[in-house]
């Protein structure tokens, strides 16, 4: 009775410890669901925002090293003509500062830290980034650049064209906003370019704008977003996205619904990584801009374990084993 009772508390403790190690991230592959994964493509939202604070440097690098198809975030203007890299429009919530984004030179806002955000320890020294830092990364590492444009005049936006227009890989930018007559400025401004319209629920007027602008997408919100109004979108000649699934089965669903891009907080793509045993090391190879096909493979959950998340599990073992000791000890 000792033992049996001991064991079952030791389980207990088990389970709750191993939840600690899994909430932040669930893993898509491999998927008997989605069998086409060179038609559903994955971005993470504000970079891999649940394993690194959100829009910064290292959680786009772990979205690179992560194998996401695309990498998103936000940028307002600044006073010298800068575009910082920051969801909100003041730097209070992320930040050890205070004041509106517009009203301060990019300079200015460099001199403050990120001190909120997953995982927040492990990266102190991480700044607000100037847009071509976040594009730079995408670059190296071979990703989508998602870039949500929040604010600025219109000559801000044609000016920011003018800047995108000169990056070699331009052509795999895709410009965001809730803003219709944003995305109208881009398409007046820089030729050729990808914009989608992101939506919370989608309406006829949003895929009439879209048809008459060239918006490729519309890009619109789980909880607002059914079966009916994906295919509403597909049968319009649009392309279908949804923001923000972060459950393997959302994402399955949204699949099987014919959604062609889904974007996550916290679920890693379809498609296996290069560098799935240690992704926060740099890359020996880089990787192409568009998903690659794997087979499903036989191995355990742990082979798709970053080593943080091994190192976890590990502990979870050991305090396991010592909640057994004690239990028998106790009964």
């Amino acid at each position: 009775m000792k033992k049996s009772t001991a064991v079952i508390l030791a389980t207990v403790i088990f389970l709750s410890l191993s939840f600690s190690v899994f909430a932040q991230t669930s893993y898509l592959y491999p998927s008997d669901v989605i069998k086409n994964k060179n038609s559903f493509y994955v971005t993470a939202h504000r970079g891999l925002s649940s394993l690194a604070p959100e829009n910064t440097l290292s959680a786009f690098r772990l979205a690179g090293q992560y194998g996401f198809w695309g990498c998103e975030f936000d940028i307002y203007p600044t006073t010298d003509g800068k575009w910082a890299v920051m969801h909100d429009p003041t730097v209070d919530r992320m930040t050890n500062g205070s004041g509106s984004i517009a009203d301060m030179t990019f300079k200015e806002l460099s001199s403050f830290r990120i001190d909120k955000g997953a995982n927040i320890k492990k990266y102190p020294d991480e700044k607000i980034p100037e847009l071509s830092e976040a594009l730079d990364i995408c670059k190296k590492y071979g990703i989508h650049p998602i870039i949500e444009i929040k604010g600025g005049s219109s000559s801000q936006i044609k000016e920011l064209c003018r800047v995108l227009s000169k990056r070699e890989e331009k052509a795999n930018f895709i410009l965001t906003s809730f803003s219709g007559d944003t995305l109208k400025a881009v398409r007046e401004n820089l030729s050729g370019a990808r914009i989608w319209l992101l939506s919370f629920g989608v309406t006829d007027y949003d895929i009439t704008f879209c048809q008459k602008y060239g918006v490729e997408c519309i890009d619109s919100s789980l909880a607002l977003t059914s079966k009916a109004d994906v295919e509403k979108i597909i049968s319009s000649g649009i392309e279908a996205g949804v923001w923000t699934a972060d459950k393997a089965s959302e994402m399955e669903k949204l699949y099987s619904w014919g959604v062609k891009y889904a974007t996550t907080d916290s679920v890693l793509p379809v498609n296996s990584p290069k560098e799935t045993q240690n992704p926060t090391q740099p890359e020996t190879q880089s990787k192409t801009t568009e998903p690659q096909t794997t087979q499903p493979s036989t191995g355990t959950l742990s082979d798709y374990l970053s080593e943080e998340n091994k190192a976890l599990l590990g502990i979870v073992y050991s305090e396991a084993e010592k909640a057994v000791k004690l239990c028998t000890k106790l009964f």
